[in-house]
């Protein structure tokens, strides 16, 4: 049985019960359908015995709490990231000790104060500096967000 035959399993009991190929895909499957906001409480209170139980066992678990019915999950897929200057990537997790993933936010929250990507720019030495208060605006806007 393949992935999706397995997933299909779970929500029509009728059909074969995997055998040895359950192991691999059991995680897949949890994932898959707490995709669903109506099975996550399921998902979320099951997952709790996905290492203590044998793969046969929590999957007849997962089968008993899940509705029989015909349903479709769509996966939702993680939304792609804006690109961002990789001088300015660097330089803010530098500053922040924050890993990549994190800077998106602290964009958002430095533009929340009025700072923009030039600004941080100045600030950090890329551009020539024209104007101290604009330097000053990233300095005030980052002692707000260590403040956090």
């Amino acid at each position: 049985m393949e992935f999706f035959d397995i997933l299909k399993n779970t929500f029509y009991p009728k059909r074969a019960f995997p055998g040895e190929e359950l192991k691999g895909v059991l995680w897949g499957i949890n994932r898959f359908i707490s995709m669903d906001m109506q099975f996550l409480p399921i998902v979320a209170l099951v997952s709790k015995y996905f290492s203590t139980l044998k793969p046969e066992e929590y999957y007849t678990l997962l089968m008993s709490l899940l509705p029989k019915n015909q349903r479709r999950i769509r996966y939702v897929k993680k939304p792609k990231g804006r690109e961002v200057d990789e001088f300015i990537e660097n330089a803010l997790m530098t500053l922040y000790l924050c890993k990549r993933n994190e800077v998106p936010e602290i964009l958002d929250a430095l533009a929340a104060s009025g700072v923009t990507k030039k600004d941080i720019e100045m600030f950090f030495g890329k551009q020539p500096s024209v104007s101290f208060r604009k330097s000053e605006n990233v300095r005030k806007a980052h002692r707000g967000l260590m403040s956090i």
